[in-house]
């Protein structure tokens, strides 16, 4: 199995224990008839898909970082490629706070003294457009390679 089929396997799983969780929920108090299935068996149920996905996610993260790749930034782990893609989208969400900056300058017209600002809009949008744009080829090359790689055990 490679490395995105046991993504995908562990999203299926992640939703089976929903459905089990919220059947539990539901299923716990009733007012006449107890209910088909009891809340134990449910939990049973719960604790083993629980150390199932515990197992796979463990069998993800020995592939992750024993998994080298080729990226636009060079050859790195797939872990510090996730690591790498995460700190972009932080970035992008700082760089987002610098631009609304500029929206509530703009709303706030009636204050007497304007603010002044260390980059110019169009400078903070072409940073923003850039980096989004390494996001997007990060993230590319991350979800391409998943379907090669083989999941450790």
């Amino acid at each position: 199995m490679n490395l995105g089929e046991a993504l995908l396997e562990l999203k299926g799983m992640k939703s089976e224990l929903v459905r089990l969780m919220e059947a539990r929920e539901t299923t716990f108090a009733y007012s006449e008839e107890p209910p088909v299935e009891k809340t134990t068996g449910l939990s049973g149920q719960i604790a083993i898909l629980v150390q199932e996905i515990r197992k796979l996610k463990m069998r993800v993260e020995r592939t992750n970082h024993s998994s080298f790749i080729d990226t636009p930034e060079g050859k790195m782990a797939i872990a510090e490629a996730i690591i790498s893609i995460g700190d972009m989208r932080s970035e992008l969400a700082s760089l987002e706070k610098l631009r609304d900056k500029f929206r509530e300058e703009r709303d706030s017209w009636h204050e007497q003294k304007p603010k002044k600002f260390q980059a110019g809009q169009k400078e903070l949008l072409a940073q923003i457009r850039e980096l989004e744009k390494q996001k997007v080829r990060m993230d590319s090359f991350l979800s391409s390679w998943n379907w090669k790689v083989e999941l450790k055990d």
